[in-house]
Protein backbone atom coordinates (compact mmCIF):
# COMPACT_ATOMS: atom_id res chain seq x y z
CA UNK A 1 0.00 0.00 0.00
CA UNK A 2 2.96 2.63 0.46
CA UNK A 3 4.46 1.12 -2.57
CA UNK A 4 1.64 2.62 -4.11
CA UNK A 5 0.81 5.79 -2.24
CA UNK A 6 4.16 6.92 -2.85
CA UNK A 7 4.26 5.87 -6.55
CA UNK A 8 1.13 8.09 -6.85
CA UNK A 9 2.56 10.44 -5.01
CA UNK A 10 6.18 10.59 -7.00
CA UNK A 11 4.12 10.74 -10.52
CA UNK A 12 2.31 13.97 -9.59
CA UNK A 13 4.68 16.21 -7.78
CA UNK A 14 7.56 14.51 -9.54
CA UNK A 15 6.46 14.75 -13.10
CA UNK A 16 5.54 17.20 -15.54
CA UNK A 17 2.38 14.88 -16.39
CA UNK A 18 1.43 14.33 -12.89
CA UNK A 19 1.80 18.52 -12.55
CA UNK A 20 -0.44 18.76 -15.55
CA UNK A 21 -2.93 16.90 -14.08
CA UNK A 22 -2.43 18.26 -10.68
CA UNK A 23 -3.76 21.81 -12.37
CA UNK A 24 -6.28 19.98 -14.26
CA UNK A 25 -7.77 19.00 -10.71
CA UNK A 26 -7.53 22.21 -8.88
CA UNK A 27 -9.34 23.89 -11.73
CA UNK A 28 -12.06 21.76 -12.24
CA UNK A 29 -12.48 21.64 -8.08
CA UNK A 30 -12.38 25.41 -8.29
CA UNK A 31 -15.28 25.37 -10.94
CA UNK A 32 -17.31 22.42 -8.72
CA UNK A 33 -17.40 24.85 -5.66
CA UNK A 34 -18.08 28.07 -8.05
CA UNK A 35 -21.50 26.03 -9.18
CA UNK A 36 -22.21 24.93 -5.37
CA UNK A 37 -21.94 28.07 -3.80
CA UNK A 38 -25.42 29.71 -4.61
CA UNK A 39 -26.80 26.30 -3.72
CA UNK A 40 -25.07 25.88 -0.71
CA UNK A 41 -26.35 29.81 -0.07
CA UNK A 42 -29.72 29.15 -0.37
CA UNK A 43 -29.28 26.55 2.04
CA UNK A 44 -27.82 27.93 4.42
CA UNK A 45 -30.68 31.18 4.29
CA UNK A 46 -33.40 28.43 4.41
CA UNK A 47 -32.00 27.12 7.12
CA UNK A 48 -31.36 30.26 9.47
CA UNK A 49 -35.15 31.12 8.16
CA UNK A 50 -36.52 27.61 9.82
CA UNK A 51 -34.42 28.13 12.97
CA UNK A 52 -35.88 31.83 13.39
CA UNK A 53 -39.41 30.61 13.15
CA UNK A 54 -38.61 27.89 15.47
CA UNK A 55 -37.24 30.35 18.22
CA UNK A 56 -40.18 32.75 17.49
CA UNK A 57 -42.67 29.40 18.28
CA UNK A 58 -40.34 28.72 21.17
CA UNK A 59 -40.62 32.77 22.83
CA UNK A 60 -44.24 32.59 21.98
CA UNK A 61 -44.53 29.47 24.21
CA UNK A 62 -42.68 30.31 26.85
CA UNK A 63 -44.17 33.95 26.98
CA UNK A 64 -48.16 32.24 27.23
CA UNK A 65 -46.28 29.77 29.92
CA UNK A 66 -45.00 32.57 31.98
CA UNK A 67 -48.40 34.68 31.77
CA UNK A 68 -50.61 32.09 33.44
CA UNK A 69 -50.87 32.14 37.15
CA UNK A 70 -49.19 29.84 38.94
CA UNK A 71 -50.58 26.73 40.06
CA UNK A 72 -51.15 27.14 44.22
CA UNK A 73 -50.22 24.19 46.32
CA UNK A 74 -53.58 24.61 47.94
CA UNK A 75 -55.25 23.73 44.47
CA UNK A 76 -54.17 20.32 44.42
CA UNK A 77 -56.27 17.69 46.44
CA UNK A 78 -54.94 16.72 49.66
CA UNK A 79 -54.44 13.08 50.11
CA UNK A 80 -53.88 11.25 53.35
CA UNK A 81 -51.30 8.60 53.45
CA UNK A 82 -52.19 5.61 54.77
CA UNK A 83 -50.40 4.45 57.38
CA UNK A 84 -49.03 0.69 56.74
CA UNK A 85 -48.21 -0.65 59.93
CA UNK A 86 -50.97 -3.36 60.57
Amino acid sequence: MGTVVGAIGMFLFGTEKGQDLLQQMREELAKQAEKAEPEVKEQIEQTRTLIAKAMDQVKDKVEQVAEKKPIQSAEFPKFKRKNNAS
